[in-house]
């Protein structure tokens, strides 16, 4: 161990950014796949992964360069994290970065699961059941009248508040919405959404009610050409998203504000599509234990995480929260909205998309 100091070398950092110049684009997660990431975990990657390095440092341990690093720092980088306070889900986001950073300088599988570098194991688990619900209505915030607001003064940001709003889009993919890149099926007009998505995975949504169909209409009649996205044509992306989220500060939505951001029209469409679904709310807006059949419950969860892009249902609970299902009573499973399950398990979708 040598001289504690406040970062890692000038020539360590040098080669870390070639790393992640390299690198920075794969998703960790479906590494075998080559998938690339979005443009948040990019950013996220560049700004927190030196900073992860420069702990090190502070704790007294200088690297040559990124290759260097072992087993051994995770266990006193966690050791280090606890001491300051940071909360476990914090320190399991900067291991999996660390994960990451070992595969990609060639020790995949070096860093082992979370719970392996906490004094106690258990401090490792991460509860994810939302407890409040985040959407605009529960708490008080008609998202119909802001998003009209923001359209008053940018109807292109507003637009995207909208789309947002009507296929539980996140941010990014609110953003780059191509309205005119559909599929026409026999009964409804199919999007997809393409770009901005967690790993550059395609997903398609079938326009399902009347309010997603006059949106995706508003929303074609902002984009010049089919290949065009809403933003307009002289704004970059990073410039349109800095001023999305100036917009957002400046009508309130933040938590600080009106005590909503704009991924709370997510949480709004998952918790309301719930409903459409089976009939009944979600546990974070009061289903009561036994309310609900598992069976009907599953099948809510697998549709919703379809078609907001999550490949694995036990997200909801981050949206919806868990409640205790009943015994089987198909009765009561709605078979409304059923198409996107139909479309998304047809095999030939995928060669149709344009």
């Amino acid at each position: 161990m040598q001289k504690k100091t406040n970062k890692q070398s000038n020539r360590f950092h040098n080669n870390l950014n070639k790393v992640l110049h390299d690198n920075n684009y794969l998703s960790s997660r479906r590494l075998k796949r080559q998938a690339q990431v979005g443009y948040q975990t990019r950013a996220d990657r560049n700004k927190k992964i030196p900073a992860i390095f420069n702990d090190l440092a502070k704790i007294g341990y200088q690297l040559p360069r990124p290759s260097s690093f072992k087993e051994k720092h995770a266990f006193a980088l966690v050791a280090y994290w606890q001491s300051k306070g940071l909360d476990n889900k914090t320190i399991n986001c900067r291991l999996s970065m660390m994960r990451t950073v070992a595969h990609w300088v060639g020790k995949t599988g070096m860093i082992k699961e979370s719970g392996r570098y906490y004094a106690n194991p258990e401090d490792a688990v991460v509860h994810v059941v939302n407890q409040q619900d985040k959407s605009f209505t529960q708490n008080g915030v008609d998202p119909i009248k802001v998003i009209n607001t923001v359209l008053a003064e940018d109807i292109n940001i507003g637009a995207s508040m909208l789309a947002a709003l009507a296929y539980g889009l996140r941010f990014q993919e609110a953003c780059q919405i191509r309205p005119h890149v559909t599929i026409q099926d026999f009964t409804f007009e199919i999007l997809t959404i393409d770009k901005g998505t967690k790993g550059g995975l395609t997903r398609i949504l079938p326009m399902e009610t009347p309010f997603q169909r006059d949106v995706l209409e508003f929303l074609k009649s902002l984009a010049p050409r089919r290949e065009a996205s809403v933003i307009p044509h002289d704004k970059t992306l990073k410039q349109y998203c800095s001023r999305f989220r100036y917009l957002m500060g400046k009508h309130g939505v933040t938590k600080k504000g009106l005590g909503v951001t704009m991924h709370g029209l997510r949480h709004e469409y998952i918790n309301d599509r719930y409903k459409e679904l089976i009939g009944f709310e979600t546990a974070i807006r009061g289903q009561q234990p036994g309310e609900v059949t598992d069976e009907a419950d599953k099948y809510a969860r697998r549709v919703i995480m379809q078609e907001v892009g999550h490949s694995r249902t036990c997200v909801f609970s981050a949206y919806g929260g868990n409640c205790e299902t009943s015994k089987p009573d198909f009765s009561k499973i709605s078979r409304e909205h059923a198409l996107a399950k139909t479309v998304s398990d047809n095999p030939d979708t995928s060669d149709k998309q344009t």
